[in-house]
């Protein structure tokens, strides 16, 4: 049997809250008293005085809970499924460790004057064109530097600078004491997402072969890459996601067959307009005048959509 002795810590706290308990008792019996006090003959009578009023804990918690919700559900669409406190906690963690290996920081101000050098050597001589060696190879599975328009100047210089850079990330993200595996593969995995981003393929000034699409179709490619800019943005707007693009393009392709058909005419189908979007479904109103001709074409593709669909 477990004994406490007087003045413990265990037996200050229970009669702490034994005293607390107390008083409250009172205080709720002192403010009941005082509301149902009567009036004399010369206090009139007052207004009965509120009793305190129970919080509906049970409501309160789905209120609060719909509202974290919600937020949360704002900020997924916001950061594409990622969660912030994730990364947050995998970058801590990265750069706590950082912080105190010195060794780490020796290695890569090592790895950095060395690509330095290499880089500084490659530059003049593949401006005038008296070298073929690059400073760095890229990876067996990153084929966006293959083509020969990369092995010219000024963008062989783009690429080894890309990759260099790339190389000396790859280095100062990896291989450091006390990182949990998880949180190394995310912020490995981030700073490469965030170096492809500035990488010299993604820019027309940049890249050869853009320039080249450019000059020999007269800037028709950058229009044709300013409207799939523009579909991409209305269908982050609207909130289409794959598979309702992929909806879409099924009753498209039914109308196309219902034209090959012959039914077009006899249909009279208008452009679809959708009326509802969630992340199930994407509903579509069509228009036709409704002749029983045009329902006997129709119904058997609506049906195999239908299939497919399920």
């Amino acid at each position: 049997m477990k004994t406490t002795l007087p003045g413990t810590p265990t037996n200050l706290g229970a009669n702490l809250a034994a005293d607390v308990f107390d008083l409250s008792n009172q205080w709720l019996e002192k403010w009941q008293t005082l509301a149902s006090w009567p009036a004399t003959e010369n206090t009139p009578a007052a207004s009965p005085l509120p009793l305190p009023v129970k919080c509906n804990r049970i409501g309160d918690r789905e209120a609060s809970g719909n509202l974290d919700r919600s937020i949360h559900a704002a900020m997924a669409r916001a950061t594409l499924g990622i969660s912030p406190a994730s990364l947050a906690l995998a970058y801590l963690d990265w750069a706590v460790h950082l912080a105190v290996s010195p060794g780490k920081w020796l290695r890569l101000a090592e790895n950095g004057a060395r690509q330095l050098t290499q880089f500084a050597n490659y530059s003049p001589q593949a401006c005038l064109g008296t070298t073929s060696t690059p400073c760095i190879e890229a990876a067996d599975h990153d084929k966006r530097f293959n083509e020969e328009a990369w092995q010219r100047w000024p963008f062989n210089v783009y690429s080894q600078a890309f990759l260099l850079q790339q190389q000396w990330w790859q280095h100062a993200t990896t291989g450091i004491a006390g990182v949990s595996a998880h949180d190394e593969q995310v912020v490995s995995f981030v700073a490469r997402q965030l170096l492809d981003m500035i990488s010299p393929v993604n820019f027309g000034a940049t890249n050869p072969l853009v320039l080249e699409t450019t000059i020999k179709e007269h800037g028709l490619n950058l229009i044709r890459g300013m409207q799939n800019f523009q579909a991409d943005r209305d269908r982050t707007l609207i909130g289409r996601n794959e598979q309702s693009v992929a909806a879409l393009v099924l009753h498209q392709q039914i109308v196309a067959l219902v034209a090959l058909d012959g039914a077009l005419d006899q249909a009279a189908i208008l452009p679809d307009a959708v009326v509802h979007v969630d992340h199930i479904v994407e509903l579509a109103q069509i228009q036709h005048r409704g002749d029983r001709h045009a329902a006997r074409h129709l119904a058997p593709w609506r049906d195999r959509a239908r299939r497919t669909e399920q």
